[in-house]
């Protein structure tokens, strides 16, 4: 699911995505997925970061894939850190 994911992601077609952070079985988990994000969007230019929600009961996970989210936004848009508030 995760790399799946991730393929889908590389396409440039996804333009919305929710978050759970739990994702089964795997080592990974929904921040996997916004670390990659992020790092797509510090390394290339032409990466569109998808709107996303994170619906995870998990509030730890929640809270590490939205901070992961708003650091990705600040790669996309060059927003210093100090003007966005998680």
């Amino acid at each position: 699911m995760l790399f799946r994911s991730i393929q889908l992601l590389r396409t440039g077609e996804i333009t919305f995505i929710s978050f759970d952070y739990d994702l089964g079985p795997e080592d990974a988990s929904g921040n996997t997925v916004a670390m990659w994000i992020e790092d797509e969007a510090q390394q290339n230019p032409d990466f569109k970061v998808p709107a996303f929600e994170v619906h995870s009961n998990d509030r730890v996970g929640r809270k590490l894939i939205e901070e992961t989210m708003l650091s990705a936004l600040r790669h996309q848009s060059k927003v210093p850190v100090h003007e966005m508030s998680p």
